[in-house]
């Protein structure tokens, strides 16, 4: 366990990742760098409040593509440099990407964000498909200097492509 840096979580047979697998993962698995969790089961679609809160090794998280809610604090105050958002989610709670760096979003519109408002809450970056970006301009005013088109995220997710912009 004490080796692992990388973990996908596959969800079979009707299993659902429960709150204490992830509580287990946050608190036991002290190298994990990346966690896919993309074909995973979330118990009621939900990234639990805290669920992640003050993880020190982990920077790429893949979210499943049946989350729905981010809970408070969900991924909050630690090294994550990239997440990934899936479409079906609707919310995020207060705090829920506070620290992270860069946000990819998948839905056309955006989730319900009430957070987003206050910068420093999400000091980072957001990155959708280009048809998208006036659509999230508009939704999110306030962080609207700091939305872009995916095609300028590097490939590695860690930086930007300037020849991209």
């Amino acid at each position: 366990i004490n080796y692992i840096t990388y973990l996908e979580i596959r969800c079979m047979n009707g299993k659902i990742l429960t709150n204490d697998d992830i509580t287990y993962i946050n608190g036991n698995l002290i190298r994990l760098v990346t966690l896919d969790m993309e074909h995973a089961d979330i118990v009621d679609n939900t990234l639990k409040a805290s669920a992640f809160r003050n993880n020190k090794t982990i920077t790429n998280i893949t979210l499943p593509d049946t989350l729905q809610i981010m809970g408070a604090h969900s991924v909050n105050a630690n090294l994550l440099t990239h997440i990934t958002i899936p479409a079906s989610v609707t919310k995020l709670n207060d705090y829920a990407l506070s620290g992270v760096e860069y946000a990819t979003f998948e839905s056309s519109t955006g989730p319900e964000w009430t957070s987003y408002m206050y910068t420093d809450r999400f000091p980072g970056y957001v990155f959708v498909e280009e048809p998208y970006i006036q659509a999230y301009k508009t939704k999110y005013p306030n962080i609207k200097t700091r939305i872009y088109p995916k095609a300028v995220l590097a490939d590695d997710k860690l930086t930007f492509v300037k020849e991209r912009l």
